[in-house]
C-alpha cells in the first residue's frame, strides 16, 4: 500500500474522531461555564462574551469535522492537498481548546488563539472544498 493510500483511507475516520471529541469538549465547556463559573453571571461584559464565543467556536470546528468526515474520499492524485486540509483542521481545532482556556486572561482584543484558529478552519476547509471540486473536474 502506498503512503498516499494510506493517508487517504485514515483521514475520514480521524476527522469522525477528531468531531466527536470536539463535540465532547463542546459540553465539557458548556459544563465549565456553568458550574464552574455560575454559568457568566456577574462576568465582565467582554470576558463573557470570549467565553461564549470560544465555546461556539469549538462547536463549529466539531460541525467541520463531522462534514468532512462524513464527506470524506480519498482523491488519489489530491490526497496531498487533503491532507494539508486535515492538518490545519486539527491543529486548529486543538488551538481552539487552547483558545477557550488562554484568551479569556488576556488584555482586551487579544486573542491569538483563536485568531489563527480559525483561518486554520477557514483554509482546511478551503482546501478540502477545492480538492473536491478539482476531483469532480478530473472524473469528468
Amino acid at each position: 500500500m502506498k503512503p498516499a493510500d494510506l493517508v487517504g483511507r485514515v483521514l475520514g475516520p480521524v476527522h469522525v474522531a477528531f468531531a466527536v471529541l470536539a463535540f465532547g469538549a463542546f459540553g465539557a465547556t458548556g459544563l465549565y461555564m456553568d458550574r464552574v463559573l455560575d454559568h457568566l453571571r456577574d462576568m465582565d461584559l467582554g470576558v463573557r462574551m470570549v467565553y461564549r464565543s470560544r465555546h461556539i467556536y469549538i462547536l463549529m470546528a466539531a460541525l467541520i469535522h463531522g462534514g468532512v468526515g462524513a464527506y470524506y474520499r480519498p482523491v488519489a492524485r489530491l490526497v496531498w492537498l487533503q491532507w494539508i486540509g486535515s492538518t490545519l483542521l486539527i491543529a486548529a481545532t486543538v488551538g481552539l481548546l487552547a483558545a477557550f482556556v488562554v484568551d479569556p486572561n488576556l488584555p482586551e482584543s487579544r486573542s491569538p488563539f483563536s485568531q489563527l484558529s480559525i483561518y486554520g478552519l477557514a483554509a482546511g476547509t478551503a482546501l478540502h472544498l477545492a480538492a473536491g471540486l478539482w476531483s469532480r473536474r478530473m472524473d469528468g
